[in-house]
């Protein structure tokens, strides 16, 4: 999901002040940082952990989907994503757990798709049931053919016994050895 710098104001102006205050605040940078150094968190996955309590604070995310994005975003263990979860929960999101709940709660913007219409004129029926039969066309369904007709052909090459023609040993003096007695 691509958010616009446009989107993430608009929404950041319509949050409780309570949120803005937090998402504003030094102290919540400072939680987050403190959280990651705890449980080895890389640098550049610190900056999608941000980015992940970011996107719940703005409503652009759903706390449910918090601990999924998580492992997505960070690459690790559910385990470890629930951890993150449960530290974030009761460092930042507690504080502002109502109002996350309200914002949460709007109803999304669901944009529906609009239907293709094909112009009655390309429309041709017969031409759509030959492709629906035979989608890979009349030479692609020969060469098929070909395919199967070499297999069945490999198939039974190798299925049939074979004779390998004998071959004398020759034995090879080694002037360094005693002779065995045979």
């Amino acid at each position: 999901m691509t958010i616009t710098k446009e989107q993430i104001k608009e929404r950041f102006d319509s949050l409780p002040k309570d949120i803005k205050e937090a998402i504003s605040s030094v102290d919540t940078t400072n939680k987050i940082m403190d959280i990651a150094k705890k449980y080895d968190i890389q640098i550049d996955e610190i900056s999608e952990l941000v980015d992940e309590v970011g996107l719940v604070m703005l409503g652009f995310t759903h706390p449910n989907d918090f601990i999924s994005n998580l492992k997505r975003r960070l690459g690790v263990g559910k385990e470890l994503a629930e951890i993150l979860s449960r530290e974030i929960n009761s460092e930042i999101f507690i504080k502002i757990k109502e109002s996350l709940r309200q914002i949460s709660e709007r109803p999304a913007t669901i944009i529906k798709p609009q239907p293709v219409l094909i112009p009655s004129e390309e429309y041709d029926r017969e031409k759509i049931l030959r492709e629906v039969k035979n989608p890979l066309g009349e030479e692609k369904n020969d060469d098929i053919k070909n395919i199967n007709e070499e297999v069945d052909i490999i198939k039974q090459k190798l299925t049939q016994s074979v004779k390998l023609p004998m071959v004398e040993e020759k034995k090879e003096i080694d002037l360094y050895r005693e002779p065995i007695e045979e």
